[in-house]
């Protein structure tokens, strides 16, 4: 994976920081190796769900995990969409 850039987001209640990759990967591969390693380390899943872009349909997914109060997404653009990235992942604190 070749990262794209990164935010991050830190206030007295929340934080988080989010990074965005472009890999070659599918996205059933990625689901496949998070699913497995984060349900072994402790991690509780808790959705896979569409997700659209200003209301455009491009095919991509999102994947919700939960640690207590931690919450890790991973979001896949989507097989038609045209970015300069395919994944994003996701990790905060107090959303």
């Amino acid at each position: 994976m070749n990262q794209i850039s990164v935010h991050q987001t830190s206030k007295a209640t929340v934080a988080g920081i989010s990074k965005l990759y472009k890999s070659d990967a599918t996205y059933d591969d990625v689901k496949r190796f998070y699913m497995a390693e984060l349900t072994q380390k402790g991690w509780e899943y808790i959705a896979e769900r569409p997700i659209k872009d200003w209301g455009a349909d491009f095919g991509g997914r999102e994947l919700v995990f939960r640690d207590n109060e931690y919450q890790f997404s991973i979001q896949y653009a989507g097989e038609n969409a045209n970015y300069n990235w395919n994944y994003a992942i996701d990790i905060g604190w107090g959303r």
